[in-house]
């Protein structure tokens, strides 16, 4: 009996060495002709994303470097020369990122994505909530 129970406890011990890759869950080409692909890694937790760009996987929110975002994918799009996704880590927080690489230099002043007051809209430049 006592084997059993030595058993399970270096099971439960050792899982994370037999942990699974990440699975593929969007591929997108960007404007420069790369290839970002958003893969997850499941967890008791929900996914945790990472981002394959440039022969490189990194995490994908790169914003709070030593907190890992766990949650459900509740979007992940391929857009014109981008890739778009969004985590719900808990409900209401939300975490999302549009990614994309280009070939010009943007001014430093210039805003590229701006928060729109109207709720739950993305603007890019210069706009107003017409209520």
């Amino acid at each position: 009996m006592k084997f059993i129970h030595l058993g399970i406890v270096v099971l439960l011990a050792t899982s994370p060495v037999f942990a699974q890759s990440p699975k593929p869950i969007i591929s997108c080409l960007l404007s420069d002709g790369t290839r970002a692909s958003l893969v997850a890694e499941l967890s008791a937790d929900g996914k945790r994303l990472f981002v394959n760009l440039d022969k490189k996987t990194q995490p994908a929110f790169t914003d709070m470097p030593d907190t890992d975002f766990f949650g459900v994918v509740i979007m992940a799009k391929c857009a014109p020369s981008s890739l778009i996704f969004a985590l719900n880590y808990g409900s209401p927080y939300l975490k999302g990122v549009v990614l994309r690489k280009t070939l010009s230099v943007i001014p430093s002043n210039e805003s590229i994505l701006q928060r729109s007051p109207c709720p739950a809209v993305f603007i890019v430049g210069k706009s107003k909530c017409g209520w």
